[in-house]
């Protein structure tokens, strides 16, 4: 009875073992499999090929870790064989010598990629060539258009001007970045020497003065004419502020740049257009105030009775009207309401 029971509990224990001896073999397998299906995987390209690379040469020093893992897994076999244990699934006796051969069937998948991996990148090399000759090309048609976009000269076409110019700040900036990956690429693959792209970001310097001027004007003419003319309850005084103040400063920078280069009429365009700002400049602290979200009608009257004549909004009032009014005179009375207003609400 007593030897039955101790029989029992010593067929448990190596079932018990045999179960870690799955689990462990079927980590050890999964493992290997996936080290494999990267090594074998087909680059699309520079980075992913290096990627493979580097992966590649940091797998001997993996699969050394993995020896002790590989070794205390095969004394759990050796020891199911002391006890004749059988598995139920002949699968697990071809597993058992998958995990043992698995660090020399990885050895032996890396020496066979490697050959390939040295003939993709010689196939990628020859398609970066050819990727930048035609980058050149891109490189030269930039070149030509900003060398020659002081040519535009009429203020009054600013939103086709500001469309133009912001298509090839685009393009420069993507040019700029892609220089960088043709770089990295270089880099990636040991060229002796990087490609010199570093007039991009001098085209980039030079032109930015002429970006800036032209959309300047746009987002300054078309916001003008919105706040003079549209309906004043639409009005955003942050909108109003913010925008005054980049304007003036651009345009501050703007002049300053084309100052010494000799383009009369480029220049005559930014200091129309800091005039213009600075004209309207007294108004803002006005529309800020008449804006303010605490403005209520007690507060109109109150205005009414200070500056002694009826201002209130009514259908179709715009900030065009107020300035017929010429609030100006006004501006102290109206901020100390606007004030008001606004820590009231």
């Amino acid at each position: 009875m007593l030897a039955a029971k101790h029989k029992k509990i010593a067929l448990e224990q190596v079932e018990l073992i045999s179960k870690i001896a799955k689990a462990t073999s079927n980590k050890i397998i999964e493992e290997f499999e996936k080290s494999n299906i990267k090594v074998e995987s087909i680059p699309k390209g520079i980075e992913e090929l290096s990627s493979i690379k580097d992966f590649m040469t940091g797998l001997p020093k993996e699969l050394e870790k993995n020896q002790k893992i590989i070794k205390d897994c095969m004394e759990i076999y050796a020891t199911l064989d002391q006890f004749h244990h059988k598995f139920e699934d002949e699968e697990e006796y071809d597993k058992m010598w998958r995990v043992y051969g698995a660090p020399q069937e990885t050895v032996n998948r890396i020496e066979k990629q490697q050959g390939f991996l040295d003939k993709e990148k010689e196939k990628f090399m020859k398609q970066m060539e050819n990727h930048k000759k035609d980058f050149n090309a891109q490189i030269s048609e930039l070149e030509n258009e900003t060398s020659s976009f002081k040519k535009y000269i009429d203020g009054d076409a600013y939103e086709e001007v500001a469309a133009i110019a912001k298509n090839i700040k685009q393009r420069i900036d993507e040019a700029n970045e892609y220089a960088k990956t043709i770089n990295n690429r270089e880099t990636l693959v040991e060229f002796e020497e990087v490609t010199d792209y570093t007039s991009l970001e001098a085209m980039k310097k030079e032109f930015m003065a002429f970006y800036q001027l032209w959309v300047t004007v746009e987002e300054w003419r078309k916001n003008h004419h919105s706040w003079i003319h549209d309906p004043f309850d639409e009005i955003n005084p942050q909108s109003v502020e913010d925008i005054s103040d980049n304007s003036n400063k651009v345009m501050s920078q703007v002049i300053r740049a084309f100052r010494d280069k000799e383009l009369p009429e480029i220049l005559k365009i930014a200091e129309g257009v800091k005039n213009s700002v600075e004209e309207f400049k007294p108004q803002v602290p006005i529309v800020v105030a008449l804006r303010t979200d605490g403005m209520k009608e007690r507060h109109w009257d109150m205005l009414t009775a200070k500056i002694g004549f009826e201002i209130k909004p009514y259908e179709g009032f715009t900030f065009g009207k107020c300035m017929e009014m010429n609030l100006i005179e006004h501006t102290e009375n109206i901020c100390d309401i606007g004030e008001k207003s606004g820590k009231e609400y």
